[in-house]
């Protein structure tokens, strides 16, 4: 028998499957196999020791990678890297299947289209372009570094709490 809920976390593991296929479309070059294994252990790491909250609960700073990953290798590649620290993370805590899906089809889905609108409808570059050309311009910091904290007020407000 089929649950009510079993029905949310496949639409939002579907969600998050076109999310992805979008970036696909907007995708740079690939990143090197080293680098993204690496952001993907510094992000395990993380969620792996959690920080612990005023309340009685504890919370993770992975997410800082997965949105650096996601602003310097574009909506999918970071996606990439979200989703596979998280799927490990996770399957060491051996949590129950549709719970795990449902916790990596969120953080993919929050990521994915927070870089997809810094890039598409806000216009910023993946990466910046201040990193590429070499130059400082204080016009683009101070735009990126918006871009950046609405992108990451967007993927903290759209988290619900992990189960």
């Amino acid at each position: 028998m089929i649950k009510k809920i079993h029905i949310y976390v496949a639409c939002v593991a579907l969600l998050a499957g076109v999310a992805m296929a979008l970036a696909w479309g907007v995708r740079g070059d690939a990143p090197r196999l080293l680098t993204l294994v690496s952001f993907c252990f510094v992000a395990f790491l993380l969620d792996r020791s959690p920080s612990s909250l005023r309340v009685n609960a504890a919370g993770s700073t992975s997410f800082v990678v997965h949105l650096a990953a996601g602003i310097l290798f574009g909506a999918f590649w970071g996606g990439v890297v979200t989703g596979a620290s998280i799927t490990v993370g996770l399957i060491t805590r051996r949590l129950a299947f549709p719970k795990t899906v449902f916790n990596v089809a969120q953080r993919v889905l929050s990521l994915v289209l927070g870089v997809l609108l810094y890039q598409v409808v806000f216009g910023g570059h993946v990466p910046p372009s201040y990193l590429i050309a070499g130059q400082v311009s204080s016009v683009d910091v101070q735009r990126d570094l918006f871009l950046f904290f609405l992108v990451a007020a967007i993927y903290v407000l759209t988290l619900p709490p992990a189960t």
